[in-house]
Formats: structure tokens, sequence, C-alpha cells
């Protein structure tokens, strides 16, 4: 008999519920049983076992039938849809009623377990199909009043257990059978309120996850937001910088042909010819955003030259590098420039946060489980709590001079890669643990997965 597979899909969605109609089916069956059994061979009642027990019978077929139906969704040639939902309950309606029929009727103390498909219905369905439910189980109950074969007397002297409950009953109410009927009412109010409640929890539960994704997505939207707005701004930049930045670029050269003796000026002089140049490169990047993204090199060799134009743009900074590793060395990567600006940011953000004198940021790597994992530790005091708690937004800076940006930008390109940023305290020592970790698989070539050369 096949299995259906494990539900996926959101509880409070017809699919979710009639994966959980398989259990609860299962329940249905051994309950049916144990009743039917403790009533016949317990109680000596002589009810119709032929006709009850196939209506059990048909139980286990339904559910034959509902989980082929769900293979054949999660392998996606079927769709689950509300009326699939309403026509399977409406089985367990079906045969629910014909137990009810052949054991009393309305008078049956089981008779409100009719009540709970039409639970199911309304917390999962629309209202067409809550309406159908309620109509179905309404008109079962409707008809279970005149139509019915009576409820066999129990061959066992019940006396005692009807005087047990006569001062719930009242004497002038009193008959034989009433301890029984109030026992299976109690029987039944514990399985009713047994079903209902675990799936009322779970589908609260489940309300509550979807609302934090839902407000997750709103802030990610916000946060896409910001990035447009900056994005437009750095175009806007861009195309206004270019004049400033080449006549820059000509004053200083006529400088140096002006004091060709001045050595200490000449040096200074390269410096600042360096610095327009990288302004005036990142300028051309900028252009250049819709480029296909560079060749695929080795992740050791990728961030080795990220520090070295990181030390080009800083060249009074000092940077200590451990990338000695061994997969490093051989794993393929294409990433995007947007995470070498976001990588080239949280850099900054080390050697800003570094005193003088103190020990160098220090950038790391490794890989396992198919992530890399990117460490640049510092020695600086770090954000107070309260500034890493708004770390991320687009206006939140633990420098005095900062502009709250660059976090915010490598956060994001970070995690529009599927990864993540996290900032922690040293434990060797005052300072920062810069942590990015990285899906390979969104990093690698065109074949979506990590490369050997």
């Amino acid at each position: 008999m096949p299995l259906a597979p494990p539900s996926t899909a959101p509880l409070g969605t017809p699919a979710a519920l009639l994966h959980r109609l398989v259990a609860l089916r299962r329940f249905e069956v051994a309950s049916q049983l144990a009743v039917l059994l403790a009533a016949t061979l317990g109680l000596g009642m002589a009810l119709p076992l032929p006709a009850m027990l196939t209506a059990i019978g048909l139980l286990p077929l339904a559910n034959l039938v509902l989980r082929r139906q769900l293979s054949a969704q999660a392998a996606g040639s079927a769709n689950i849809g509300e009326g699939l939902v309403l026509g399977q309950l409406s089985v367990d309606v079906a045969i629910l009623a014909v137990l009810l029929y052949c054991a009393g009727g309305s008078a049956n103390p089981f008779v409100s377990m009719l009540l709970v498909p039409l639970t199911l219905v309304a917390a999962t369905l629309s209202a067409p199909y809550v309406a159908a439910m309620a109509a179905l189980t309404l008109g079962a109950y409707s008809l279970l009043m005149v139509a019915y074969l009576p409820l066999p007397a129990p061959r066992l002297d019940l006396s005692a257990l009807d005087a047990l409950f006569a001062p719930a009953g009242g004497s002038e109410h009193m008959h034989s059978g009433f301890g029984l009927h109030v026992v299976g009412m109690w029987f039944n109010f514990v399985a009713s309120a047994t079903v209902i409640g675990i799936f009322v929890t779970r589908l609260a539960r489940a309300l509550r996850e979807r609302e934090r994704a839902l407000a997750e997505a709103r802030e990610q939207v916000l946060r896409h937001e910001h990035l447009i707005g900056i994005a437009t701004l750095a175009a806007g930049s861009a195309h206004k910088l270019g004049t400033p930045l080449s006549t820059l670029a000509v004053s200083l050269h006529e400088l140096r042909r002006e004091r060709p003796d001045d050595a200490e000026l000449q040096e200074e002089l390269g410096l600042l010819e360096g610095q327009v140049g990288r302004c005036k490169a990142i300028l051309k990047e900028i252009a250049a955003a819709a480029e296909p993204a560079r060749a695929p090199l080795p992740v050791r060799d990728w961030l080795a030259a990220l520090a070295d134009e990181w030390l080009v743009i800083r060249p009074r900074a000092r940077l200590a590098c451990d990338l000695a590793n061994t997969a490093a060395a051989t794993v393929l990567v294409a990433p995007e420039r947007a995470l070498e600006h976001a990588l080239l940011n949280l850099l900054d953000n080390a050697a800003d946060a570094t005193p003088d004198g103190a020990e160098p940021p220090h950038l790391s790597c490794r890989l396992d489980a198919g992530q890399l994992r990117i460490v640049i530790a510092d020695r600086g005091p770090g954000p107070g709590a309260a500034q890493r708690q708004g770390l991320g937004e687009p206006v939140t800076s633990s420098k005095r001079d900062g502009l709250g940006i660059g976090y915010f930008l490598a956060n994001a390109a970070v995690e529009r890669l599927g990864g993540q940023v996290s900032l922690t305290p040293r434990h060797d020592g005052p300072g920062t643990l810069t942590r990015i970790e990285l899906p390979l698989a969104r990093l690698s070539p065109a074949t979506g997965s990590p490369t050997q050369p």
C-alpha cells in the first residue's frame, strides 16, 4: 500500500488537511472498532455487526484512494482542491451516519461526532464549502431523528450505573440504560475535544508562523526599496562625478610635472592619483553592473585578490590573512561584484574600529557542509547592544562620522544570495567577529554546484 508523502503544505490548506485526515481515519477505525467490541462483547448488545463492520471497512479503502491522490499531487500530476477535501470528508460523514443508523440514530451519544468534519472544513475551506458541509451534517442528523434502528438493550445489569447518575437525570426521567448513555456522552466529548483541540492548536501555530513569514517578507520588501533608492542615487552620482574626477586627475598630473624634484610631494601625489584612479574604476563598475560575472576562480585566490584590492584602497591599513585551506584552493566560485563590495565594506568597518597600534584585522575562511564561512576579526570595541539590534537597517552606524549604509548594503548583498552576516564578541579579548556565511551553490559557476578544477 503506497504511503502518502509527508506534508510540506502549511497547515490550514486543503493539502495539509488531507494529510492529517489520513492519520485521523486511523484513529477513527481504531476507536470505532473498540466501541463496537465493547458494546457487543462487553455489554452483550445485539448490534447489526455485518453492516457496521462493512461501513468501518470502507474507511481504509477511502484512505487508500486518498493516499494515491496525495502521491499524485506530490509528483505534480494532480492538484488538491477544496472540492476534493469536501468529497473525502463527506465519505466520513456518510460512514458515521450509517453507524449511527445501526445504533439508535440521533439518540446515540456519539451523534455529536458529526460536528468534527464540519469543524475541520470551517477552519480550512471557503464559505461555500462550509455551507455545503453544514447542510450535509444537518441533513444526516435530521434524517437520523426519524430513520434508525433502535439501540439494543445491554444484557448486563446496569442498574448500579443508572443509580450513580440518577441525580443528574432526575428520578422522573430515569430509565434503564441512562447511565450508559451518560458514559457514552463523556467518551464522545473526550474524543471530540481531543481531535478538535489538536487541530485548532496546530492551526493557530501555523497562523502565527504565517504572520511571522509575512512580516519578514514586508521587511525584506522595505529593504529592497531602500536598496533601489540607494542604487538610483549611486547611478546619478556616478554620472555627475565623472567630470570632477577627470579634472582632478589632470590637475594631479600637472602638479607632478611641475615639481619633479620634490620626492615627498611626488609620493603624496602618486597616492592621490591612485585613489582618483580607484574612484574612476568604481564608477566604471557601477556602469558595468549588468555585465556577466568574472571568470570562475578558487575561493582562496578570490579572497586573496579581494584583500589586495582592499589594501590598495586603504594603503595605510594592515590586514592579516589565513587562507591556507585545502578546499578553498580547489572549489571554484564566480561571485557577484555586489558581494565583493559587501566584503570590502566589512573590512573597512573592521579597520575603522581597530585602534592605532592594535592587532590588525584578520581575514580567514573555511568550507563545510556546502557553506563558505568567512570571518573578519578586529580588536575594536564593536557596536553596543542597541546598535547591534538595529544593524542591517539603513541608518544605523556605530561610527561617529558613519553614514549608516555600509553594513546595511553588505547585509543586503549577502542575504540576497541566501547567506547571513552576524556580529559576535571575541572570546580572546576585546574585539568583534564578523561572520559571513554563504551557500556555495549560489557562488558557483553556471553549473549551480561547486566544481573542481
